[in-house]
C-alpha cells in the first residue's frame, strides 16, 4: 500500500508547488493548454478504438472456442496469450518494419511490384498505433468472455430453446446480455491498457505526431524539466485510470449475478 499511495502523494505535493509557493497553475495548464488538450484527446480515441476492436475480435473468438465445434480451440487460447505476452515495443517495431511509408517491406511491394500506391498502409498513424495496439488488448476480452461463458447457466438458454428460440435469438436475447459484464470490464481493461502503453505510442506514435499523454509526459522531463507539469498530468491520468478500473470492477460485480451456477454451458454447432 505504501509503494503505491507514497509516489502519488508525491506527485500530487510537485503538482501544487508552482512559483510563488502553493498553487494550482499546474493543473490549470493541464486542462486548458492546447498541447496538453491535445494529448488528453488522442489518449481518449486511442483508447475508445482500442476497447471497441478488442471486443470485435476478443468476443467472436470467445465464441467461437467456447460455444462452437471449431477445430483447435486451444489454439485460439495459445494467440490470445502469446499476443499478451508479447513485448509491445518488439510488436512496433516489426510493423514499421512492414508498413513504413517509405521503407516498409509490404509497403514496398505493394508500391514497387503490384503498382498499388493506394493499398499502402501508414503504420505512422491513429489507425497503425490502434493497430498494433489492439493485438495487446484483445485478449482482456477473450479471456473475460470465455470464462463467462463457460459459466453461465445452461437452464437459461436451454428454456429459451424449449420456448421456441433459435440459436441465434438465444444467444442475442439470453446468453450475450448474461455475459455482457465480463465483455465490457474486458474492455475497459483493453481501454486501460491502450492508454498506457509508452513503447508502441513512442514508436508510432512520435514520428506520425500523433502525442498521447504518456509521450507528453515524457517530454516535459527534457532540459528544462516541468517536474510540477509533469505531476499535474500523470494525476489526470491516475484519475482516468481509476475511474476506468472502478467501472471495471463494477462490471464484474455484476457478472456473477446468475453466470457462476447452475449446470454450465451447452455447446451450439
Amino acid at each position: 500500500m505504501v509503494l503505491v499511495v507514497l509516489p502519488i502523494m508525491f506527485l500530487f505535493v510537485g503538482s501544487l508547488r508552482g512559483e510563488e509557493g502553493l498553487s494550482l497553475e499546474h493543473f490549470r495548464e493541464a486542462i486548458s493548454g492546447r498541447l496538453y488538450v491535445q494529448a488528453l484527446r488522442n489518449s481518449l480515441v486511442l483508447g475508445a478504438w482500442t476497447g471497441l476492436f478488442s471486443m470485435i475480435i476478443g468476443l467472436p473468438m470467445a465464441w467461437a472456442a467456447s460455444r462452437t465445434n471449431v477445430p483447435g480451440p486451444a489454439l485460439f487460447r495459445i494467440t490470445a496469450t502469446l499476443s499478451y505476452l508479447s513485448p509491445p515495443f518488439l510488436t512496433a517495431i516489426a510493423y514499421v518494419n512492414l508498413f513504413s511509408p517509405n521503407a516498409g517491406v509490404i509497403n514496398v511491394f505493394m508500391r514497387e511490384v503490384v503498382a498499388r500506391r493506394r493499398l499502402t498502409f501508414n503504420i505512422f498513424s491513429m489507425s497503425g498505433l490502434v493497430l498494433v495496439t489492439v493485438l495487446h488488448t484483445f485478449p482482456f476480452v477473450f479471456l473475460l468472455a470465455s470464462s463467462a461463458l463457460q459459466s453461465v447457466d445452461a437452464s437459461y438458454e436451454e428454456a429459451a430453446q424449449i420456448l421456441g428460440a433459435g440459436k441465434l435469438r438465444t444467444a442475442l436475447l439470453v446468453t450475450l446480455p448474461l455475459i455482457a459484464p465480463a465483455v465490457l470490464a474486458g474492455t475497459l481493461l483493453a481501454f486501460v491498457n491502450a492508454i498506457a502503453l509508452f513503447g508502441s505510442q513512442a514508436i508510432i506514435g512520435l514520428p506520425g505526431r500523433i502525442v498521447t499523454l504518456p509521450t507528453r509526459i515524457y517530454a516535459l522531463f527534457d532540459y528544462p524539466p516541468q517536474y510540477g507539469l509533469a505531476s499535474a498530468l500523470s494525476l489526470l491520468f491516475i484519475v482516468i485510470t481509476v475511474a476506468a478500473l472502478y467501472l471495471q470492477h463494477r462490471f464484474l460485480v455484476r457478472r456473477s449475478y446468475v453466470t457462476i451456477a447452475g449446470k454450465g454451458h451447452v455447446h451450439s454447432a
